[in-house]
């Protein structure tokens, strides 16, 4: 129902943007405010996270937020 990902992968930095699939509705995406991140720090559909990458972290947690109140708000 909510992903997320990379506007462009070929800039260094490049914004983060959220799809949307509500429940019988159409699809509809927003870019994130104040999102640029290095293209390198991305994984698969989230920022890479481990040792060494706490910011990453911090941002990754802020996607989880965005995403559960998404969800709740649709449910």
């Amino acid at each position: 129902m909510v992903s997320f990902y990379i506007k462009d992968r070929k800039n260094k930095k490049s914004s983060i943007r959220c799809s949307v699939q509500p429940p019988r509705l159409k699809r509809f995406h927003f870019t994130l405010p104040n999102s640029k991140i290095y293209v390198k720090e991305w994984g698969e559909g989230r920022m890479k996270t481990g040792k060494g990458k706490q910011q990453n972290s911090y941002i990754q947690n802020e996607l989880n937020q965005i995403k559960t109140t998404i969800e709740e708000f649709y449910s």
